[in-house]
């Protein structure tokens, strides 16, 4: 599954990312869970929450990010 498909709220854990050196350095590692907080219309950001802080993906990128969902 790829992160852009989760609905709001969900909970998944990031599994394969691509190669794009700016996710590693804003948080978005491999193996951590991340929840869904929004998703802007017309093919814009997702936006997601790691620990305390939201960080916003371009749809291009978040379509590239494999992820697992997780129950809280």
């Amino acid at each position: 599954m790829n992160l852009y498909d989760l609905k709001v709220s969900s909970n998944c854990e990031i599994g394969n990312i691509p190669e794009i050196p700016l996710l590693n350095s804003i948080g978005v590692r491999k193996g951590i869970r991340v929840e869904v907080v929004s998703k802007q219309p017309f093919s814009g950001p997702i936006v997601i929450k790691i620990a305390k802080r939201n960080i916003a993906i371009a749809k291009e990128i978040a379509n590239k990010i494999k992820v697992k969902e997780v129950a809280v």
